[in-house]
């Protein structure tokens, strides 16, 4: 086995790692915390891009499946002090720790030095307090 099999292999376990963890998480969402966060992703003047179209139809699998992203950054960039009090661990994924901002609908976990995996409940549109 090659090194770039190896980096592929192992980025694709972490990836579905982070998928698997953050959709048990989603399951004990109660359903008007659910529908709060994505009435945040139906706003257009919310939206991280303003050309972005809402999906008020997506499913907790579809948001999981569709709308991670990688950022260059640390968790700790993104969790200012108000994210910090309600960052919750939710999980450990290679001995890093995943995080859910309680209230925010933000899952996050630090993938690599500066690369942190991401789900916002209110995607396309930034978090409540963002």
């Amino acid at each position: 086995m090659n090194a770039r099999h190896e980096l592929h292999t192992s980025t694709n376990d972490a990836n579905a790692a982070f998928a698997a963890q953050v959709r048990q998480h989603l399951a004990t969402m109660p359903p008007e915390e659910w529908e709060r966060l994505r009435a945040f992703g139906n706003q257009r003047h919310r939206c991280v891009d303003r050309k972005d179209e809402p999906m008020p139809a997506l499913t907790r699998e579809e948001l999981v499946k569709h709308c991670v992203s990688v950022d260059a950054c640390t968790p700790g960039e993104i969790l200012h002090p108000a994210y910090r009090a309600a960052a919750l661990k939710i999980g450990e994924i290679e001995g890093r720790a995943l995080f859910y901002v309680a209230g925010e609908g933000i899952f996050l976990w630090a993938q690599g030095e500066r690369m942190t995996r991401m789900l916002w409940v209110t995607h396309p549109a930034y978090p409540p307090s963002w």
